[in-house]
């Protein structure tokens, strides 16, 4: 069973740069220690392949986490771009 954590309708920066979601989604990924503000989650495709987003807390950006790493990689092999539609799920295995 697939629970739901966030479903997003991508910009142009999150399909040409970074995907960015609200920090109220926080609770769903791994914990953030107060010295350490950089994650790798690997995230499993439609297909099962992994890939290995690096998840950090922007300073930036108050209230959001930004998704680097394999985002742009995972953007180009799926040809997504500003307007298509992502979601992310979590399936306890």
């Amino acid at each position: 069973m697939h629970r739901k954590i966030f479903t997003k309708r991508l910009n142009k920066i999150d399909a040409e740069h970074r995907l960015s979601i609200l920090i109220g989604r926080l609770t769903f990924f791994p914990c953030f220690k107060d010295d350490h503000k950089v994650q790798v989650l690997k995230i499993n495709d439609e297909e099962r392949n992994a890939w290995p987003f690096q998840m950090i807390i922007s300073k930036r950006s108050c209230g959001k986490i930004v998704m680097l790493g394999a985002w742009l990689q995972f953007v180009r092999s799926k040809q997504l771009q500003s307007g298509f539609k992502v979601q992310l799920s979590w399936k306890k295995m």
